[in-house]
């Protein structure tokens, strides 16, 4: 039986995520995280930029679909909430939309 659009989403999320903690790589996914649950914890409303910008520069990811799916993976946990979408603030981006997200009401 085919693997269905949500299967194959979910392979790829830990795919990404699982290349990222290998031991090669730098610790982006460990920044990322950690900057995920402090603004978690303050309950401020933010996007993948916002994110992004806390991370230290010099600290890396080894592809760029590490920061989705760390930010996805949040979400299907119930710890995140869209709220609404805005523009990339990154020049980059080509003024692409981002979603915003806050704290769920209710953590899991």
């Amino acid at each position: 039986m085919p693997e269905s659009g949500e299967q194959l989403r979910l392979a790829g999320t830990e795919s990404v995520l699982a290349a990222e903690v290998a031991v090669h790589r730098n610790t982006f996914r460990e920044h990322a995280e950690a900057t995920l649950a402090e603004m978690i914890r303050e309950r401020c409303e933010f996007t993948a930029d916002a994110l992004r910008e806390r991370v230290p520069p010099d600290v890396q990811p080894h592809h760029p679909n590490v920061l989705p799916a760390i930010i996805q993976a949040a979400a299907r946990r119930g710890e995140i909430v869209p709220v609404r979408w805005e523009p990339s603030s990154r020049p980059s981006r080509h003024a692409s939309v981002n979603r915003v997200w806050i704290a769920a009401e209710e953590q899991p």
